[in-house]
């Protein structure tokens, strides 16, 4: 989805929007048809005090786009079927896309080929490996005390490279998870490639129905057959990795409880093995029938931030990454999301995730962060080895 015409609402007002729709308002199979979009920061939703300038949650309405269904092969202009007097209130200025831009991201979508290289990334590291390796290592003692059983644990990152929309689009449509966004505003750019779907829900006869599904376990691509195989192979029989997805599986069962109608929380799939343009992943499916009665803010509370990128128990170590990072995460493992008219809404986990501040000329200082779940059975140096696995993403080539 393209947005074409767009501006941005307050997140207060819209976090008291309730999640049942009426069916007369309801459309089945709808992909858009005018939307809230937005993006929400790891500790908005934590009582951690974090040190240092954090990103908020910021929501835009989204009047007009360009629908594009891969299944189909077709691209249809869509917009909201809401009179203008029953739209959200603006609390900032109006954007539209322009001939001129609109027509240069589908002139580099349409050349982009999988010879394309594009721009150049290379990533600086905030802290020192050795930092890091400590760091896992105090983590390690913090879960034999007792204190967790899971913990992630980030890297951050200054990425270097010229910021030129085609480029960043050839990437996004070459290098991107199936939950990838692109946001790009005078005070924000942020690029994600994320292959992890959050939490979903739809309106399904007098039912709610949500679905989240946590990711763990991360091995990368190899060029070579053989050798993608036997990564394959080695994460479907790591007993590390299916024992930290388990951990979370429980964790995110629990935080969907708070939300839902007694006994509907089921595990759809314990465990399958995913394979992404860059990394294999072990994914579960979690299902329920939410509350009739809930917001989007009562919903987004009891899941927020999620379990993979946080870890277990949830309070307890939103502490310890405050301890261990000494910063605020911000748009990091944080989310984007979009609820239509229609009463769907879906989210993804913004990992993989480039983020910058404007300067007003078009100018971003982007950053990246990337990170590893610490368990008692972890081994610091692969901690550190899947981090940059990662990374890869966004330093290989476009090839």
């Amino acid at each position: 989805m393209l947005a074409l015409s767009f501006y941005e609402v307050s997140y207060g007002a819209f976090a008291e929007l309730p999640i049942a729709v009426a069916a007369s308002v309801a459309q089945k199979n709808s992909l858009f048809a005018g939307a809230y979009v937005g993006l929400l920061s790891f500790e908005s939703f934590s009582s951690i005090a974090y040190g240092g300038k954090t990103q908020h949650n910021r929501v835009w309405w989204v009047e007009q786009a360009l629908v594009f269904n891969q299944r189909l092969a077709t691209l249809t202009l869509l917009e909201s079927s809401s009179p203008p007097e029953k739209r959200p209130e603006a609390i900032g200025p109006r954007f539209a896309l322009t001939r001129e831009v609109l027509q240069g991201l589908l002139a580099a979508a349409a050349k982009s080929s999988p010879s394309f290289v594009g721009l150049p990334i290379s990533l600086r590291a905030q802290g020192s490996e050795a930092e890091y390796l400590a760091q896992c290592q105090q983590a390690m003692e913090f879960i034999r005390g007792g204190r967790f059983y899971q913990l992630n644990l980030l890297r951050y990152f200054w990425a270097d490279c010229a910021y030129e929309r085609s480029a960043l689009l050839a990437r996004l449509l070459r290098r991107g998870g199936p939950y990838s966004s692109w946001f790009e505003l005078p005070d924000l750019a942020l690029l994600s490639l994320s292959p992890e779907r959050f939490v979903s829900f739809r309106p399904h006869g007098q039912k709610i129905i949500a679905k989240t599904y946590p990711v763990k376990g991360t091995r990368a691509r190899r060029e070579d057959g053989e050798q993608d195989r036997l990564a394959r192979l080695d994460l479907e029989h790591s007993v590390k990795d299916h024992a930290e997805l388990h951990m979370i599986v429980d964790l995110l069962r629990n935080d969907l409880n708070t939300v839902s109608e007694l006994g509907s929380v089921r595990v759809e799939k314990e465990a399958q093995l995913v394979s992404f343009p860059s990394v294999h992943h072990l994914v579960a499916e979690i299902s329920s029938c939410l509350r009739r009665d809930l917001r989007i803010g009562d919903l987004l509370r009891g899941l927020c931030p999620g379990g993979s990128i946080s870890g277990c128990p949830k309070r307890e170590v939103l502490k310890g990454i405050s301890e261990f990072e000494q910063r605020p995460r911000g748009y990091f493992m944080g989310h984007s999301f979009y609820f239509d008219e229609g009463g769907n809404f879906d989210s993804a986990v913004l990992i993989r995730t480039l983020v910058g501040e404007g300067d007003g000329s078009g100018g971003y200082g982007l950053e990246y962060a990337a990170g590893s779940g610490i368990t008692i059975g972890s081994d610091p140096q692969q901690e550190l080895q899947e981090i940059w696995d990662k990374c890869q993403v966004v330093l290989s080539e476009l090839c």
